[in-house]
């Protein structure tokens, strides 16, 4: 049975740990199984928790190992097919963003994975940059260069002039 302590930690990461695993894994049912292995890990550690940060930034850091491995799993195994991989997502449900939105995925498919994470916290989760830092294990100045490198890259890759061009 769930102490009080747990539930409240899960009921509070429960959606952005969800949100957070939708943009790295993209596919609702592979956000589903990296949400419940994530919140399968929070109740095995929650006595860690130590308070220093934000409960939400602990879950999410434990998100991203379980997406990490979750990939790392999947590229052992048989390639699925591109039907497969390419399951619509909430995001999709705007027939006239659907193009855009694609074109945004596979974009960020682009980016290295230090940079699609640090992008991921930084502007959807709306983390601020010593949360993400403290999250992916960096200083702040390497996320605020990656998050750079990274605008930089995406403008580049789907044709965007910056302002400074």
């Amino acid at each position: 049975m769930l102490g009080d302590e747990v539930r409240t930690i899960l009921d509070e990461v429960q959606d952005p740990v969800y949100r957070f695993c939708l943009l790295q894994l993209g596919s609702e049912d592979r956000a589903r199984e990296a949400t419940q292995e994530t919140a399968l890990r929070i109740i095995q550690k929650h006595r860690q928790f130590k308070g220093t940060s934000k409960v939400t930034s602990w879950a999410i850091g434990i998100a991203l190992n379980v997406c990490r491995e979750l990939r790392r799993r999947e590229s052992t195994e048989i390639a699925l097919s591109k039907e497969n991989m390419d399951q619509t997502s909430p995001l999709d449900s705007q027939p006239d963003q659907n193009e855009e939105i694609d074109q945004l995925k596979q974009a960020m498919q682009q980016l290295t994975e230090r940079q699609r994470d640090t992008l991921i916290l930084r502007y959807f989760e709306e983390m601020s940059v010593s949360e993400t830092a403290e999250t992916l294990q960096m200083a702040e100045g390497t996320v605020k260069a990656t998050t750079s490198q990274a605008i930089k890259l995406l403008r580049r890759i789907i044709g965007i002039r910056s302002e400074s061009s």
